[in-house]
């Protein structure tokens, strides 16, 4: 590999900072990396999702995950996030796949929103009767066809869900923080929610004027080298 810098970031953490979602960004203006190539880092560096940014100024990225370039995944919070430090300035949309995706600013948290579901992943939805069962479920357990997101009320007046993620049909065995699959349960709940979701990552879902948007916290994690 090129001398190059990944920059890991997690997004939706949770209290003091903790927990999230790990995801690598990697700007690529002008060495134009092949798809194989872009497939072959995010492989190696084995995040569910990377980010490469095509163009900073025009906010233009894809995303890949281990499979191949997918059109929509949460982790583009955190490229929308990664953007604005370099450009020192905020956006008010991001550009993937031809697709523009509006970012917004709500409350120290980035939101990005879609008209529709089109464009998300097909996660199995899984309910159960309790958090407790949720929480006490064993990864390796799990079936290795599965692409679902179990979750449980934590709090149905309020909104709040206990969920976890297992993909091991995706390579992911556990994820840590499931924006999409969020965005599905809302949408299929029709309402908005915060999602208690892994070991302790928050995320938000806002349903509202035909929209559904997603939000959550962003902080810094480390740089790394390829």
């Amino acid at each position: 590999m090129s001398d190059r810098t990944v920059y890991v970031i997690r997004i939706f953490v949770g209290k003091n900072g903790s927990f999230g979602s790990r995801v690598g960004i990697l700007v690529d203006e002008k060495s134009g990396l092949s798809s194989t190539k872009r497939l072959e880092i995010t492989r190696q560096l084995g995040f569910s999702e990377t980010i490469f940014i095509n163009d900073l100024k025009t906010a233009n990225v894809s995303i890949y995950s281990k499979q191949g370039e997918i059109p929509f995944a949460s982790p583009l919070l955190g490229a929308a996030w990664f953007i604005e430090k370099e450009n020192g300035e905020t956006i008010d949309e991001i550009t993937c796949q031809e697709n523009k995706i509006k970012v917004s600013h709500i409350n120290d948290m980035i939101w990005l929103s879609l008209p529709d579901t089109s464009s998300l992943p097909p996660w199995e939805l899984e309910q159960l009767q309790s958090a407790e069962e949720v929480e006490a479920i064993e990864a390796l357990s799990r079936n290795p066809e599965d692409h679902h997101l179990v979750w449980a009320w934590e709090d149905e007046e309020r909104g709040i869900v206990r969920a976890r993620t297992f993909a091991p049909v995706w390579e992911i065995p556990e994820e840590e923080a499931n924006g999409s699959g969020s965005m599905l349960l809302a949408h299929t709940l029709k309402r908005s929610v915060a999602v208690h979701h892994g070991q302790g990552s928050v995320i938000n879902v806002n349903l509202q004027s035909g929209e559904i948007s997603i939000g959550g916290l962003i902080v810094e994690d480390r740089s790394i080298g390829l």
